[in-house]
């Protein structure tokens, strides 16, 4: 009886050791907008913001990224820029799999078993949808979860609810499971970048570090598509 105790209070403690509280993105990156920076978008449309970005930014990849480019015939898009600039950071990625989440303000409801979402995002992912990673990947030992919040217009307790139904469909399997909010997305996009299988979230973002993962040798998967 009291080891079954003991093993239940080691299970919750562990639980807690390897969740990280919700977490906004750190001040320095407030209004920060690194995907329409690579696409080009607001140097195309918002010229006057684009120029104020090396001082507003100053040391993120987006100002390093519009530094770099000016010397590049290509200047959206450019993954191998994108690529120098996190191999500089020398972030190291020991995981066997991450899978990035784009939450904050999506998800709006359940319905049943399924997930709701905001209708730019309407075909997002129901949790169920990961299993289909078994089929694919062998051996699966570690995952990490990774996400990040912009804004605390969101839902809580239904963001919580669809991040560990995520979880639960790989713990069932004995697969270690771990969440990361660094509350900066640099550090995120590069550690991302570095994944050996990187599970793909719908968005722009994902689909820049896609490219640079597959540019270091690694694997990306999309759901929807397998």
């Amino acid at each position: 009886m009291y080891l079954l105790v003991l093993i239940l209070v080691l299970i919750v403690f562990s639980h807690y050791l390897t969740r990280e509280p919700f977490r906004l993105n750190n001040d320095k990156y407030k209004n920060y907008r690194l995907g329409d920076i690579i696409k080009g978008y607001i140097r195309k449309h918002e010229p006057k913001l684009y120029k104020e970005y090396p001082t507003k930014f100053k040391n993120t990849i987006a100002s390093d990224y519009i530094e770099m480019i000016k010397t590049e015939p290509i200047k959206d898009n450019n993954y191998h820029v994108l690529k120098k600039l996190c191999d500089r950071k020398k972030i190291l990625n020991n995981d066997d799999i991450v899978i990035h989440l784009r939450l904050s303000d999506a998800i709006i409801g359940k319905k049943g078993s399924k997930y709701t979402f905001i209708k730019i995002f309407r075909s997002s992912l129901q949790p169920s949808d990961y299993k289909k990673l078994f089929k694919h990947i062998k051996k699966i030992k570690r995952v990490t979860i990774i996400y990040g919040f912009h804004h605390d217009k969101y839902n809580k307790k239904l963001t919580q609810n669809y991040i560990d139904d995520i979880k639960k469909i790989f713990t069932e399997k004995g697969v270690e499971v771990k969440e990361k909010i660094s509350g900066d997305p640099d550090y995120d996009f590069c550690y991302m970048s570095k994944s050996k299988h990187f599970v793909m979230s719908g968005g722009g973002f994902s689909s820049f570090i896609a490219e640079v993962v597959k540019m270091n040798g690694n694997k990306v998967y999309s759901i929807k598509n397998l």
